[in-house]
């Protein structure tokens, strides 16, 4: 049983919520085909207007201005006095551009706050100039043609200063990522086109430092920002359209200010400001002795700021939330955990975020080992593979390698096994052309 009613004739009520669908405006239906019409990019959520508590919702379409919608599909701008939603604006932009209006076209849209924790939130997408569409649809080249990415002050609906930014060409299927790739504290809004590079803009519309990133190929996906190479650094990561997957080592920090670090936001591409999909990192230094862990606390998200909100400890496939608060990240701590422990065949360690994120499990001890061997364990160290070397019996050290050292020794063990057996084959071949005495054998 839910409220919806049947909107569109002929397909029930499809479980609608009263006020949906919403219609989405469009400048130009059939801009291109197949992937000209309706819209591109999925919408997104996050609480908008100051003052309220209730998320809205942002989308567009194909190519026209940005709605900011509330819950039950109405605009949160209200509407004119004919009844038209009010939307986002397309005129009276802030940059250098000339070819206004500029609307929002071709992709998706994010949400992030460019200036810092108590600024307004902010909806970038990409966008075209006016001539820019016409240049789509009309023969032959329109001179003064821009293609742009907007960010708009979302409790107004205006462009923020600066914008819309230049681009140097159409961003088709393209989501902007926004994050402090520069180490200033602020923000930049991240975004590829359909030609070479990637670009980055600040509160301001100001470029960022270190860019255009230069590709030689064709972006359609979002950029992504993360630890890569588990420094505390921060990498940043695009697709090409021909293939190639270009990896850029940036002056940011991953616990800096990610505001829209990837596609949908999130690890769970929830699309939502406020989902909280990061775990805590894999508690480092983790040793089973006796009765009691010893490890390094890792943080709320990875191994920055903060503390997870509990330990839970998993004996034989039974998990216990332990009553020990987690310390702040980076700090030692010990553990009581002889009562659970007792006669186990398996131990495993996890940290637990408020949001009920778990971090990866470090394997405390193994059924394999029990029976006075060495423990399985895993100091957790950033790059090494979640399952360890056996600890050496006499230091209880782990010796955990990296699990592409593993899988390298591996490889090349197979290729040594197989040069072996060819060997043989070859050698198997050889004697069957060879007659008696080892001489060529002659055929008529």
């Amino acid at each position: 049983d839910h409220p919806g009613k049947e909107t569109i004739p002929g397909l029930g009520d499809n479980a609608y919520l009263p006020g949906w669908p919403a219609k989405i405006g469009m400048v130009e239906t059939e801009v291109l085909p197949d992937v000209g019409s309706g819209s591109n990019g999925s919408p997104v959520v996050a609480r908008v207007l100051p003052g309220t508590s209730t998320p809205q919702i942002a989308t567009a379409s194909v190519g026209g201005p940005p709605y900011l919608l509330n819950p039950d599909g109405t605009s949160a701008y209200g509407t004119d006095p004919q009844g038209h939603d009010i939307t986002m604006a397309s005129e009276e932009g802030h940059s250098t551009g000339t070819d206004l209006p500029a609307v929002a076209s071709l992709g998706g849209g994010v949400f992030g706050k460019l200036a810092g924790a108590n600024s307004p939130m902010s909806f970038a997408m990409g966008a075209t100039g006016l001539k820019r569409l016409l240049d789509i649809v009309l023969p032959d080249q329109q001179v003064g043609a821009q293609d742009f990415v907007g960010s708009w002050n979302g409790a107004t609906g205006t462009f923020d200063p600066g914008f819309p930014a230049l681009m140097n060409d159409l961003q088709f299927f393209n989501t902007p990522a926004i994050a402090d790739v520069d180490g200033s504290g602020r923000p930049s809004v991240l975004q590829g086109s359909a030609v070479y590079d990637v670009r980055g803009y600040q509160a301001g519309g100001l470029p960022t430092t270190g860019f255009p990133k230069f590709t030689g190929g064709w972006v359609t996906q979002t950029p992504s920002v993360g630890d890569l190479l588990g420094d505390g650094g921060l990498e940043l990561a695009v697709p090409t359209r021909e293939g190639n997957l270009f990896v850029w080592k940036t002056s940011g920090s991953v616990c800096g200010d990610l505001e829209w670090p990837k596609f949908q936001h999130d690890l769970h591409n929830s699309g939502d400001y406020d989902t909280d999909a990061t775990p805590p990192g894999v508690l480092r230094d983790a040793q089973l002795t006796g009765g009691r862990v010893s490890l390094t606390a890792s943080g709320d998200n990875g191994y920055c700021s903060g503390s997870a909100a509990h330990y839970v400890l998993t004996v034989d496939g039974q998990q216990h939330v332990l009553s020990a608060t987690p310390a702040a990240a980076g700090t030692k701590q010990s553990l009581d955990v002889a009562s659970l422990v007792a006669d186990a065949d398996s131990v495993q360690l996890s940290a637990e975020d408020a949001a009920g994120n778990l971090s990866y499990p470090v394997t405390l001890l193994s059924h394999n080992q029990k029976g006075g061997g060495p423990q399985l364990v895993f100091d957790g160290h950033p790059g090494e593979s979640p399952v360890a070397d056996a600890a050496s019996a006499a230091g209880g050290h782990s010796s955990a390698k990296p699990l592409h050292a593993r899988l390298t020794n591996a490889l090349v063990d197979a290729d040594i096994a197989i040069l072996v057996l060819l060997a043989a084959m070859l050698v198997r071949s050889a004697r069957r052309l060879s007659g008696p005495g080892g001489k060529v054998a002659q055929t008529s």
